[in-house]
């Protein structure tokens, strides 16, 4: 792919200048995967793209960048999420490495949410734990 630097006033270089350019460097790294059977990375597109993974995950965020660049990227990288949540559910692709990838490149996170239904600031789960330790501590007591 021929790739242009831009320079920019706040010091940064535009990686890519040409749209068309970008869809066809795209569409040839989606079908050389297709190709080999291989699964789609974020990486193996920012090689494929000629620059790293970093340059490919800001270009959303870049104020240089057209909607029609974020766009395009963005729906690349929504492929690419795709088939990794495919693979991993069908036991494709490693459970393990989908969820690195998953993690690592899509801002997927493992959390424990804590629902409060008793409509005050106490912390239900440990309400709920105190209140067995109080029936026990009645129950030792009738005994």
């Amino acid at each position: 792919m021929g790739e242009v630097y831009l320079n920019l006033l706040d010091g940064q270089r535009k990686k890519f200048e040409d749209i068309n350019l970008l869809r066809v460097a795209i569409d040839d790294y989606f079908e050389d995967c297709d190709e080999r059977r291989a699964p789609y990375t974020v990486s193996g597109l920012a090689l494929a793209l000629e620059t790293n993974r970093k340059t490919l995950m800001n270009i959303q965020k870049a104020d240089y960048y057209t909607n029609d660049f974020k766009q395009l990227v963005s729906l690349a990288k929504q492929k690419i999420l795709s088939r990794t949540e495919e693979g991993m559910l069908s036991g494709h692709l490693n459970a393990t490495g989908s969820i690195f990838t998953l993690k690592n490149n899509f801002g997927y996170v493992d959390k424990i949410e804590q629902v409060n239904t008793d409509g005050n600031n106490t912390n239900t789960l440990e309400m709920n734990r105190l209140r067995v330790i109080e029936a026990n501590k009645v129950i030792e007591c009738d005994t």
